[in-house]
């Protein structure tokens, strides 16, 4: 089985999705053959900075493919889209390139040029434009002399100078490929005072912003003024009348690539630069009449087609907002992805999260130094999380994964089952948080809707995240209010919470209750002859003594200075073991000062009436008898 890596920037989702219908049309010819894409979603200028978009590209185990197809576009970061070649020509795996050129890789491309050439041509030929106004694409990211924004130029003057336009009648626009550049453009041209015959546009999108800006200015188009665009995008056919176009066939130049490919793995020569076939379609916003009845039937029969899909889509989307909203830990925002995978229109999904960001959802938010949850690049290994296949979004068992595993296998060890897999990246800003893996072609990629679901995904996993790690800040707070910081030990604040609750449950279950009231002896002296060091060392080392003698069956606090109280159920000895804790830690390192305490108990009867406060003055009162009685060596009991 040949193993086709594909990697895109979704530069258009449309013409991606067309490019990826080619694929599956080689495909089904070909069983002998498998393709993985490697999709980093939409790209354009806002995220030309960030190279963090291109993570998805280095899932790829280049080893295990036997050829790659790069489909991109002129607005990327080149620098990514050259380390990509690098790593191919590296793994000396055949490569072609969609779009822009990259190295020595042969080049599957539309004639820019001539087709430019053409519309030009047809507009000054058949319609007698005599000025005319040129919409550019962004050349500055791409200034290679192929690139596609400045072939498209050149083809256009090219035309202009052999039809005899001067250049006096000929003016260029800056444009960057998107619709409200087209609107720009179209006020650039309501505002001038010698308005052009033609405006030749090097994409739809722009073409289709300036013909909504020209009609609410009042001008007619095609009447007043020519608009042509490139692409052949659906949304062009819909306006009235339609976009005149160039419909570039994305899904037999798909094909074409797929095919080229095999042949370089296969060993055989290819061309260095392939055109991908096109077709005009200059009817509409030129002027021309075209086969309406044959267009109304297209568009009637993709709109069937794209409105009974939405209607599913946002069925499902419902179902799983839902969820998602509801959701309070991973495995709810697993599970209802595997529930709803019917949302995307494909086959069975799966997600892998990164190893380092499943680790802070497992570990109540907690965000230790170097644990990755903000690191920007995959580690390398994976948890699967959630298998619409397998259901193992419950399963407390997560398996840990390689990158190379995702691509060639299920975690049981069985061969995938769609030769088209596609995979998507899980990221919350810059924050790496897995991957979606889709089996079979996306349906909700041609109409763009994949990506708003896989981005609540991630979304909601950050949230939890999120929530998780405020809610250890809380109890951290609330663990500081109520510790005393020296000893560990409950403060005063700590005796509502924790203490209180104690003391009524011993009461309702008509028990004795103990109180130990605990007085470090000559703390002052401590702390004047030895320092406050010495004298925070005792604190500790009581505080430590009390803990050994009472275990977690009590509540203990640091009361206040040298002072410590405990309470809890009544048992033989509650005294002495507190005394003998206090000397094994007094023997077992010689320290300067002379480690004692006064200790006085009290047992609140089981029928008694006392109030907490009054069981607590009870203890502090036999707590000083013990003091008074230590004066006389003879009567007492020393600790």
């Amino acid at each position: 089985m040949k193993q086709i890596a594909l990697f895109t920037t979704d530069w258009n989702y449309e013409l991606v999705g067309e490019t990826l219908r080619g694929v599956m049309d080689y495909l089904e010819e070909h069983p002998d053959v498998s393709v993985r894409v490697f999709d980093c979603f939409g790209i354009d200028e806002q995220v030309l900075s960030d190279p963090s978009v291109y993570e998805i590209y280095k899932l790829a185990q280049l080893d295990q493919y036997d050829g790659a197809i790069v489909q991109t576009h002129q607005i990327v970061m080149r620098k990514q889209a050259n380390l990509l070649e690098q790593a191919l020509r590296e793994k000396n795996i055949p490569a072609l390139t969609i779009g822009i050129p990259l190295g020595a890789m042969p080049q599957l491309r539309s004639d820019d040029y001539g087709a430019f050439y053409h519309i030009t041509e047809h507009a000054i030929k058949t319609h007698g434009a005599r000025r005319l106004w040129f919409l550019k694409g962004p050349e500055q990211y791409d200034e290679s002399p192929k690139s596609e924004a400045r072939q498209r130029r050149l083809g256009f003057r090219a035309a202009c100078r052999d039809f005899g336009i001067p250049d006096s009648c000929v003016r260029y626009l800056e444009g960057n490929w998107k619709t409200y550049s087209g609107e720009e453009a179209g006020r650039q041209v309501l505002a001038s005072e010698e308005r052009p015959d033609a405006l030749i546009c090097v994409n739809d999108d722009m073409a289709m912003g300036a013909v909504s800006t020209l009609r609410e200015g009042g001008i007619r188009v095609p009447e007043d003024i020519i608009v042509t665009g490139f692409d052949g995008v659906f949304t062009a056919s819909l306006i009235t009348p339609p976009l005149a176009t160039v419909d570039r066939d994305f899904q037999r130049g798909g094909y074409l690539a797929m095919e080229t490919v095999n042949r370089m793995i296969e060993g055989k020569q290819v061309s260095p630069i392939l055109h991908a076939p096109i077709r005009y379609t200059l009817t509409g916003t030129c002027g021309c009449r075209g086969d309406e009845d044959r267009e109304i039937i297209e568009i009637k029969d993709r709109f069937y087609y794209q409105t009974r899909f939405l209607r599913s889509f946002y069925l499902e989307q419902d179902k799983i907002a839902n969820a998602f909203f509801s959701a309070t830990c991973m495995e709810d925002v697993m599970e209802a992805v595997e529930e709803h995978r019917g949302i995307f229109g494909a086959g069975h999904v799966r997600i892998y999260l990164d190893e380092r960001y499943y680790r802070t959802l497992n570990d109540a938010g907690r965000r230790e130094p170097g644990n990755g949850a903000e690191e920007e690049t995959y580690s390398g290994r994976f948890i699967l999380a959630a298998d619409s296949r397998h259901k193992i979004a419950r399963n407390p068992v997560k398996k840990q994964i390689p990158a190379g595993d995702t691509q060639t296998r299920l975690p049981e060890g069985l061969p995938a089952q769609e030769r088209l897999i596609e995979y998507y990246p899980l990221r919350y800003g810059k924050t790496v948080v897995g991957v979606l893996m889709l089996e079979g072609f996306c349906t909700a990629a041609e109409m763009n809707l994949h990506e708003s679901i896989i981005n609540e995904v991630a979304l909601s996993l950050e949230t939890i995240r999120q929530h998780q790690r405020l809610n250890r800040l809380n109890e951290e707070l609330n663990s500081l209010y109520v510790t005393d910081q020296l000893t560990g030990l409950n403060n005063r604040f700590g005796i509502e919470r924790f203490g209180r609750p104690l003391f009524d449950s011993l009461c309702e279950a008509h028990r004795e209750v103990a109180f130990i009231f605990v007085d470090i002896d000559g703390m002052k002296t401590i702390n004047d002859q030895w320092g406050h060091e010495a004298g925070d060392c005792a604190l500790k080392l009581t505080a430590e003594a009390m803990r050994r003698a009472l275990g977690d069956r009590y509540f203990i606090m640091r009361y206040g200075g040298d002072e410590f109280i405990a309470l809890g159920p009544t048992a033989p000895d509650l005294l002495e073991s507190i005394g003998e804790e206090i000397r094994k830690l007094r023997e077992a390192q010689a320290r300067p000062f002379e480690l004692s305490a006064s200790i006085g108990q009290y047992i609140r009867p089981a029928d008694s009436r006392d109030d907490l406060d009054s069981c607590l003055r009870a203890a502090d009162l036999k707590m000083y008898e013990s003091k008074r009685k230590k004066k006389d060596p003879g009567e007492g009991t020393e600790s």
